[in-house]
Order: structure tokens, then C-alpha cells, then sequence
């Protein structure tokens, strides 16, 4: 079952704790999701502090969905989790990407600063998306979840289920 399932929002609107739910909900149906975090997969790349410019993470956006696409195209199941608030891979991914699914995790500016687990909010000289770097939010998402801690994160994850009409083991 191949679907790309990109989580998007911006930095500490929940799209990590929304895609390990998400990929934990689908092991329980039985189904070996592929996470990838944009944190991690920057990591892994070698890119570092310094690579915060609007121009490095457009690059890095493009490497994430090329990603997508190579592992979506070979069947499986993938959830990517990352800022990249860029209107030209969002339309890259939907002409590339079989079963691409966006989803938009949006959350009002004062939860944003409660949350800061990271301190992004706290430091006025970072290159942050939607505070000192402009965005491109998306225009048409198939799922946009406001985060403001009214919900659950299962209620979300129920949300993104609910159309894949899949069955517990036990119930195949």
C-alpha cells in the first residue's frame, strides 16, 4: 500500500508527535509505515546549524520529496514529517508522488510560544520560518488540523484512518 502522507506546519506545531502517532496507529493495523523526520533526515544529510537559509531549506525540501517519491514509487507507506513551507514542492510532490496526502498541522502563534521546546521562539537572531524567514503556507491541503490543544492527538489520527478503511489483524 503506497501513500506519502506529508505532514507539514510550522516549527513545534506537532507535526512529529502527529506522525508518531499516526505511524504507531498503522502498526497496530498491521501496516510497516516509514517515518521520516525532517529533523533527523537533516541530520543524517550532514547538515548543520548553519543551514538555515531560506535558499538551504528549499534544497532540503526538494531532497525530502525526492525521498518520498524513490520510497512511495517502490510501495511503501511513508510519513514525512517537516516544515519545508514551500508552494513549488507541495505542487512538485502532488505531480510526483502517487497517493500524496498533505497534511497541514496549524497552531496559533501564543501556543507556539508556550510550547518553544527547542527555544526557536526565544532566539531572535535564527532564521525561523513564519517568525524572521516568510512562508508559503499551504493553499489547499487534503487535512489542515488546528493544533490548539483542544484535541487529542488521536483524534487527529483518526482523521488521516478513517478514509484508508483499513482493519485491525484480527479483523481481516
Amino acid at each position: 500500500m503506497n501513500r506519502c502522507f506529508w505532514i507539514t506546519g510550522l516549527p513545534g506545531a506537532g507535526k512529529t508527535t502527529l506522525a508518531k502517532a499516526f505511524q504507531n496507529r498503522l502498526k497496530q493495523l498491521g501496516i510497516n509505515a516509514i517515518y521520516l523526520d525532517g529533523d533527523e533526515l537533516r541530520y543524517i544529510l550532514g547538515k548543520t546549524n548553519s543551514h538555515y537559509s531560506k535558499a538551504d531549506r528549499l534544497k532540503l525540501a526538494k531532497t525530502y520529496a525526492r525521498l518520498c517519491q524513490t520510497l512511495s514509487l517502490q510501495g511503501h507507506f511513508v510519513i514525512c514529517a517537516t516544515v519545508s513551507m514551500f508552494d513549488e514542492v507541495r505542487k512538485w510532490n502532488r505531480l510526483n508522488i502517487p497517493q500524496y496526502i498533505e497534511v497541514f498541522v496549524d497552531v496559533p502563534n501564543n501556543i507556539l510560544n508556550i510550547r518553544n521546546q527547542k527555544g526557536l521562539y526565544s532566539n531572535q537572531d535564527q532564521q525561523l520560518p513564519g517568525q524572521s524567514q516568510e512562508i508559503e503556507l499551504p493553499s489547499s491541503p487534503d487535512y489542515c488540523f488546528l493544533n490548539d490543544n483542544t484535541k487529542p492527538v488521536e483524534f487527529f489520527v483518526d482523521k488521516l484512518i478513517q478514509p484508508l478503511n483499513l482493519r485491525t489483524k484480527n479483523e481481516n
